[in-house]
């Protein structure tokens, strides 16, 4: 019986049960499949939406450095504007760092231990800055990004790097 339970583990099988069956193991068995299979499903969906918030500020990133190329031919002086999208790359790279940080912070959500940072957000400030961030990949996509804000929005309590990441 062992050399079957053996072949079936080598074959992908990742539990089994014996004859006669006792159906508290089976029950017990059953739920730890269900929880692994809920917590694959979750792995699953942080990955797919970190890697696309990943892939969002690298855009902007690469962009931004085609834009400097244009803007800066070799032995020349550089411009304030090539200045300002060095900053932009800036800002768009420690957004790539924060959202690999995001990963590390899968396990502490995993275990419940995962903290947010709150403070008094403008929700104008957020909205202007996701504007600014995409400006370039808009422009690229001969695109504009216009925004309608209400400037009496009161301030909120919130995460900033959270909603940012959000929006």
């Amino acid at each position: 019986q062992s050399e079957d339970v053996v072949a079936a583990l080598k074959m992908g099988a990742n539990d089994y049960v014996t004859k006669p069956l006792d159906f508290p193991v089976v029950l017990a068995r059953v739920q730890t499949q269900l929880a692994l299979k809920r917590l694959s499903k979750l792995k699953d969906d942080f990955l797919r939406i970190a890697s696309h918030d990943l892939k969002n500020p690298l855009t902007v990133i690469l962009g931004t450095v085609k834009m400097v190329q244009r803007h800066v031919p070799p032995n020349s002086t550089m411009s304030p504007e090539a200045h300002e999208l060095l900053s932009k790359i800036t800002k768009r790279a420690v957004e790539m760092q924060n959202i690999i940080e995001d990963f590390l912070d899968f396990q502490a959500l995993q275990d419940g231990k995962l903290s947010l940072l709150k403070s008094n957000i403008n929700l104008n400030d957020i909205a202007h800055d996701a504007k600014d961030s995409n400006n370039e990949y808009a422009a690229s996509k001969e695109m504009e990004i216009v925004l309608q804000l209400n400037p009496e929005l009161p301030a909120i309590q919130a995460d900033s790097a959270r909603l940012t990441q959000v929006v």
